[in-house]
């Protein structure tokens, strides 16, 4: 089954339970939640494992990336589902020397972004979701408790540790590629667990 359909009819809440004696269960923001959204979003993309080879494979290119064109691009749409098999995703990242390992545990996996963007398409955030198997051996969504948010006109600018505390923003950066430190400084990660903004990490 598509990832995309295991979100729209995802009806469970995320509840955690904290080992704490008589602490109670807590409800945080699951994939149930975007369940609506991501069934009336108008576009939804499911890439093939062709095109994810490619696209994984473009992106981790050498050379100049995005950075010599961001001039021209856009978030092609307010609402936009895509999703695509880790498990190719992983083979390239592999084949391009980014990681030593693949993960194990990518096969039959599939990842999905919703992204909602401004009008102009210049700007927005970035939702992650995942399928995991349960314990009954039964594909299960996932969300990702990073926000990535997109500013191609701009730069974020990282907060002090006091201000991600607060919701403030933080940066992903790669101190060892120039290139692609450059392309991630337009984009800003701040992690939701609970509806507060807690602290900063890199997404999936």
């Amino acid at each position: 089954m598509r990832l995309l359909d295991l979100v729209a009819q995802c009806r469970d809440p995320f509840i955690v339970v904290p080992d704490a004696s008589g602490a109670r269960p807590i409800a945080l923001s699951g994939a149930a939640d975007f369940a609506q959204r991501i069934a009336e979003c108008p576009l939804r993309f499911v890439l093939n494992d062709e095109l994810t080879h490619a696209s994984a494979s473009l992106a981790f290119a050498d050379g100049d990336r995005l950075t010599s064109c961001l001039d021209l691009i856009r978030i092609p749409a307010p609402l936009l589902w895509v999703e695509w098999s880790d498990s190719i995703h992983q083979q390239v990242i592999s084949e391009c020397g980014t990681v030593e390992e693949r993960d194990p545990n990518a096969a039959g996996r599939q990842v999905g972004v919703l992204l909602q963007s401004t009008p102009h398409g210049r700007s927005g955030m970035a939702r992650t979701f995942w399928s995991d198997p349960n314990s009954a051996g039964e594909c299960e969504p996932q969300l990702s408790p990073v926000e990535t948010h997109i500013n191609l006109d701009d730069r974020f600018e990282a907060a002090a540790i006091e201000g991600m505390f607060r919701g403030s923003h933080a940066t992903v950066t790669d101190a060892q590629d120039p290139r692609m430190a450059d392309l991630l400084s337009t984009c800003a990660s701040a992690s939701m667990i609970g509806g507060q903004v807690l602290c900063a990490g890199d997404a999936r």
